[in-house]
């Protein structure tokens, strides 16, 4: 598994189009979470900036047991997206 470099915070206010397909790691507090069949959704909040973040299982990438942890997560938790 490759090791990522957790100094380099991407603040949601920053988030635009030019990191697009990239790879951000974001703080935040999970200010909704919507569970569907195959599908997580989480808002993300930092300080009156919001993003929505879709979990799905992704194989190497994201397990059932994590789209389960997540989508039991307590509104207002801070999360590392």
């Amino acid at each position: 598994m490759e090791e990522r470099d957790l100094s380099r915070w991407t603040k949601v206010k920053d988030l635009t189009g030019v990191l697009k397909g990239k790879e951000v790691l974001i703080r935040g507090r999970a200010e909704t979470i919507r569970v569907t069949k195959d599908v997580v959704l989480v808002v993300v909040r930092q300080r009156g900036f919001t993003v929505q973040c879709v979990i799905t299982v992704q194989l190497g990438l994201v397990s059932d047991q994590m789209v389960v942890f997540v989508a039991s997560l307590s509104p207002e938790s801070i999360i590392d997206v």
